[in-house]
């Protein structure tokens, strides 16, 4: 009897041991500090891209809002840091996906990296086992880790689906049901993607739009651009021909496409109002499969745990559909985005609503970093600096929920950047950014950059690294089971 009570004494020990030392496993480090009270910045210069740009005296944060005065008002509790600096707007990623919910809890470092590069929205294109969003969400509430403000669009197909969160549309009738509900479940959008129809694609915008809700999605396969009419197409699908049911070549493949057919879609989408999420960084960042060894040691890559180079975007044991990628599709993917870059430029001359989105999750397509990478290859395609953050602020913002212009004025939301030099002139100042205000709360960048290498140790410590490979390679399974083209 006592050899029992003692057994399960020392069980017990053990469990609780167990537990407490996953409990400090999974913990996560500090949250970065912030200014969370009434706070004035003096002297700085309010650019509204394209709009106007303004010297005020100072711009006043309380409450969570802003107002701008030509007076200097005095705030004995913070001092003059900010001086001199160039107000914007938040950046605004149009086509991002959320990380799953689960024990890795991954949601502060992807909310984190995107802060730190200025991104203070993104659209969920696809939460693909409906835990993302949610979690970001909660996030959000409790106000510890700096997140972007999400806005989640549901996923509609037909058949057999690759994405758990997805919801099934056989039936043209049964769509205005569908689309009401997922209203009701909390959604802002609605995407339409594979398998469908021009008859269902039809009915979704219909629905969608009785509904007040806007429809982003993809070019199915075997339907042009043209055929589809989505008010918002994602990566230029449509475009080329190709009858390849491989994401890759969809996106990456346009040996068919000719000066000539990039003006008939240039002159289809204007004529008929579209606007296009092309995600160029997609194909920018496949090329790093020519040197893969080095892309590993890229810095700007590690704002997300190594398991995502090293496991999940390894070119040999990786997600199928990136695996043993030859240097012919590499080009073909370096070719598709000038051809991209070249539509891109004439949709712009012509006055077409563009976005700037970056697919996050794609092969080193990382939080935050990945949109700059967009804004520099929306620049080579012609725009200028402003240009370009015109489309990334408050052109999108205008597309999404809610009553905001997207504009910086008193009264308004204070969220926005702080750059010591004006990113407008010049994007290679993105670089100068200084502060992010995120729904009252200042954030400098030190103290982001101090957060970032602390949960960067957190994720490569062991045995944080080992369990999390673990966890990555078995998850990886699953999806793969899916996600073979």
């Amino acid at each position: 009897m006592n050899v029992l009570k003692g057994l399960l004494i020392g069980v017990s020990i053990c469990f609780t041991l167990l537990v407490l030392l996953l409990f400090n496993v999974f913990k996560l480090p500090a949250p970065p500090k912030s200014v969370s009270s009434d706070f004035v910045l003096r002297d700085i210069t309010i650019i509204k891209p394209l709009v106007s740009r303004t010297k005020v005296a100072s711009l006043s944060v309380s409450n969570g809002n802003m107002s701008l005065s030509s007076v200097t008002k005095n705030a004995a509790e913070f001092d003059d840091k900010y001086a001199g600096a160039f107000i914007l707007p938040g950046l605004i990623n149009m086509h991002s996906h959320s990380p799953s919910k689960n024990l890795l809890n991954l949601g502060p470092m992807f909310g984190l990296a995107a802060v730190l590069h200025g991104v203070t929205t993104w659209r969920d294109a696809i939460d693909a086992d409906g835990t993302g969003v949610t979690a970001l969400r909660e996030q959000i509430a409790n106000g510890k880790w700096p997140t972007p403000q999400v806005v989640a669009c549901a996923l509609i197909t037909k058949g057999e689906t690759r994405w758990l969160n997805s919801n099934i549309l056989e039936q043209v009738k049964d769509a205005p049901s569908l689309v009401k509900s997922l209203k009701q479940r909390g959604y802002d959008c609605i995407k339409s993607y594979e398998n469908l129809n021009i008859d269902l694609i039809a009915a979704i915008k219909k629905a969608a739009n009785e509904e007040g809700m806007h429809v982003i999605g993809h070019v199915p396969n075997g339907l042009t651009i043209e055929q589809a009419g989505l008010p918002d197409t994602q990566h230029f699908f449509g475009v080329s021909n190709t009858r390849q049911n491989n994401v890759i070549e969809r996106n990456g493949d346009w040996r068919t496409v000719n000066a000539q057919r990039i003006q008939d879609v240039a002159s289809h989408i204007i004529s008929e109002g579209m606007i296009n999420t092309p995600t160029l960084v997609t194909l920018k960042q496949i090329q790093e499969y020519s040197d893969y060894s080095s892309a590993l040691e890229n810095e700007k890559y590690h704002y997300i745990p190594q398991f995502y180079p090293e496991t999940v975007w390894s070119p040999v044991n990786g997600l199928p559909v990136y695996r043993n990628l030859g240097s012919g599709v590499i080009d073909r993917a370096n070719d598709a985005l000038r051809k991209k870059q070249a539509l891109l430029k004439q949709l712009h001359d012509q006055g077409a609503t563009l976005n700037l989105g970056t697919d996050t999750q794609q092969p080193f397509v990382v939080p935050g970093f990945a949109m700059w990478q967009e804004m520099h290859l929306f620049e080579e395609a012609g725009l200028t600096a402003e240009e370009v953050w015109a489309h990334a602020t408050w052109k999108a913002q205008r597309q999404l929920p809610g009553e905001s212009s997207g504009l910086l004025e008193t009264g308004s939301e204070a969220t926005f950047l702080v750059f010591s030099e004006d990113p407008t002139l010049s994007l290679d100042s993105l670089n100068s950014l200084t502060a992010v205000v995120l729904r009252g709360q200042l954030y400098d960048i030190d103290d982001l950059k101090l957060a970032m290498e602390d949960l960067q140790s957190h994720y490569e410590g062991e045995p944080m690294k080992f369990i999390s490979q673990y966890f990555v390679r078995r998850a990886m399974e699953k999806i793969a089971q899916n996600f073979t083209h």
